[in-house]
């Protein structure tokens, strides 16, 4: 073999050489930081994409935040989280005033805790307004007495259940302020001394339930309060709660009439 070629073959084994250990110390390693960063890059695509449909998420309940607080809002007026005794006296009295009948008396009874049964059967007749989990909801019953035309009780009625507080009227009787002498005698609301029904007037007695979320224990309530009405305005009077004889019904569309 002449120098020349020998050379030649150096060079060349020389060269293969270089270009392995380049292959080796710089190529293959960069290709594995490539593989790497490609992974990375997936991950982090996929995370953005997941972090994407989060806030097209919570975009869409932002739009329905509004009708949320306005459910929230209705909610803590048909059952607030107290019995707001005060509250319901007064719009039974506005009821009362605007269907042009004699407020004679209210009566609350003692606070107790709705059953789970209850609550979902509650919850099914009032709507949404009720919770229907167990020991999240009380009730507060009511009993009122009122005076006076046929019409003027059928829009009490009415605006009972429309009252800004839900109120799930449990049973009622009415009877005429004057008996017929026909029949079983059907005893109605005592009108007050200082009073005169007019003529055809009649007397309702009804239950009902309020309901209310507490955020304590709650407390027995045992007062009565009776009230007799002016030509405007209700005042105090002795009359007590009245006896309800109608029978057991949810709503104020049955009763008992005599």
């Amino acid at each position: 073999m002449t120098p020349t070629r020998r050379w030649l073959v150096i060079g060349v084994v020389t060269a293969l050489v270089v270009l392995l250990a380049g292959w080796v110390l710089v190529v293959k390693p960069q290709k594995s930081k490539v593989s790497d960063l490609n992974a990375q890059t997936a991950t982090q695509v996929s995370a953005n994409n997941l972090l994407l449909t989060q806030i097209s998420a919570l975009q869409s309940e932002q739009k329905e935040l509004p009708q949320q607080q306005l459910a929230l809002q209705k909610f803590s007026t048909e059952i607030p989280d107290s019995t707001a005794e005060p509250t319901l006296v007064r719009q039974l009295t506005a009821a009362a005033q605007h269907a042009d009948v004699e407020l004679v008396s209210i009566a609350p009874g003692s606070v107790a805790p709705v059953s789970a049964t209850a609550a979902a059967t509650t919850s099914s007749t009032l709507g949404s307004a009720a919770p229907a989990a167990a020991g999240s909801l009380d009730e507060l019953p009511v009993a009122l007495s009122v005076i006076g035309s046929y019409a003027n009780v059928e829009s009490f009625f009415n605006a009972i259940e429309h009252l800004p507080r839900a109120m799930l009227v449990t049973s009622f009787s009415v009877c005429p302020e004057v008996s017929s002498g026909v029949g079983t005698p059907c005893q109605g609301p005592a009108e007050p001394a200082n009073k005169v029904a007019p003529p055809g007037s009649v007397g309702v007695a009804l239950s009902g339930d309020v309901f209310f979320t507490p955020t304590t224990t709650p407390t027995s309530t045992s007062t009565t309060e009776t009230l007799a009405t002016p030509p405007s305005t209700p005042a105090t009077t002795a009359a007590g709660a009245p006896d309800v004889t109608g029978p057991s019904t949810t709503g104020a569309a049955a009763g008992t009439t005599s």
